[in-house]
């Protein structure tokens, strides 16, 4: 039952036990190769282990299944930024702003990204409207780059 081998490989993932959750997200996807989560799951260990490159095939995979599946989208901006591929990375965080237009967290890491590729303007817009939606920590950063 690949149901049960994906929910094993989330608690592992909660529990910390990083192999057992690899083992099982593997088995999820050896039974079920059109399962989105599990694909997603497997990517964001790797990302936990700095295997950027393994992360974003895997978010990629699961966005190829699932084009609606915002997470996925959002996982593998992140995996962008930590590459330092600020196009790849906004352009993945504009599609979770697309689908989710009041997603403060997406609007906050784009805001991120736009900032490292030197877009200071876009940054201080996208970090502006996540602290309207009530993501107020954000702040701090307009306050420190946004004069």
């Amino acid at each position: 039952n690949p149901d049960a081998f994906f929910y094993l490989a989330e608690v592992c993932f909660i529990m910390n036990e990083s192999k057992k959750a690899m083992m099982n997200y593997n088995k999820t996807i050896e039974l079920d190769s059109k399962n989105p989560k599990a694909y997603k799951g497997r990517g964001k260990l790797k990302a936990k282990f700095d295997d950027y490159m393994g992360s974003i095939e895997d978010f990629s995979k699961a966005i190829e299944i699932d084009k609606t599946y915002s997470d996925a989208y959002f996982n593998r901006a992140l995996s962008h930024l930590n590459l330092k591929d600020y196009k790849s990375a906004i352009a993945d965080f504009s599609e979770v702003v697309r689908m989710s237009p009041k997603d403060y967290q997406a609007l906050s890491q784009r805001g991120t990204a736009k900032f490292q590729s030197g877009d200071k303007k876009g940054a201080c817009s996208d970090w502006s409207k996540a602290g309207e939606l009530g993501y107020f920590k954000i702040y701090d950063t307009i306050k420190k780059n946004c004069k």
